[in-house]
């Protein structure tokens, strides 16, 4: 398809899913964590398979710091003048009763939960806007709608991904640039076993089908501000 699309938090899990199906189809990515030694990893991952690509670039990037952010919009137009979907991804979680979560902690999820999302957006929207179109899925989780115990800051920066979703797309109206927010359940991700290693993979839902999901908002078709559970 041919489409610049950033995913952030794209070397393991949705995010690298979402890369392996948005590359598939003919689309260019950008692929981006906090870990240079993932990035590379990552991307060598993405090339199997189809040789030397120059539609894969990669970064180092904390998504909750301004200047990686720039950094990384700068040199994805540098590369290919546009960007035409970005999927805010980046996520951390922590399941602990509240009592037991550090003021750094919290600090931490707040800033790759919905910081990167707030920079992320706001560093592409000039170029979207000046391309009139676009399209932005920021993917927050079923705890954004609901609470659960031991998941208070995480659910804290979903339900607020929520809003800001809402409020992008109202205030993006008529712009060309559409904005979503995707809500999946208990996905098989390391992140998932890390906080759960009882749980049992069969019983989750698998990154590739959150990526194909991803992979079909992209296409812009729904009505900006449509909230997707899975």
């Amino acid at each position: 398809m041919d489409r610049v699309v950033i995913i952030t938090g794209s070397t393991r899990g949705i995010g690298f899913a979402a890369a392996q199906r948005f590359l598939k189809e003919g689309d260019k990515i950008v692929v981006l964590c906090r870990h240079r030694s993932h990035v590379i990893n990552a991307m060598r991952r993405l090339a199997e398979g189809i040789g030397p690509d120059d539609r894969i670039i990669g970064f180092k990037c904390d998504v909750g710091s301004s200047w990686d952010v720039k950094k990384v919009i700068e040199k994805t137009l540098k590369k290919w003048d546009r960007i035409d979907i970005l999927v805010n991804n980046a996520g951390e979680a922590i399941y602990k009763p509240l009592e037991e979560i550090n003021v750094r902690k919290f600090k931490r999820i707040v800033s790759t939960n919905l910081k990167g999302v707030f920079l992320f957006t706001k560093q592409t929207l000039p170029a979207m806007k000046a391309q009139k179109e676009g399209v932005i899925i920021n993917i927050s989780s079923e705890l954004g709608f609901r609470g659960q115990k031991n998941y208070s800051a995480y659910s804290a920066t979903n339900f607020a991904i929520v809003g800001f979703t809402e409020s992008m797309a109202d205030e993006l109206l008529d712009t060309g640039i559409k904005v979503y927010s995707l809500h999946p359940g208990g996905v098989a991700t390391d992140m998932y076993f890390e906080m759960h290693p009882e749980a049992r993979p069969e019983e989750l839902i698998a990154p590739e089908q959150i990526a194909d999901v991803i992979f079909d908002m992209a296409k812009g078709i729904k009505p900006t501000g449509s909230k997707i559970e899975v």
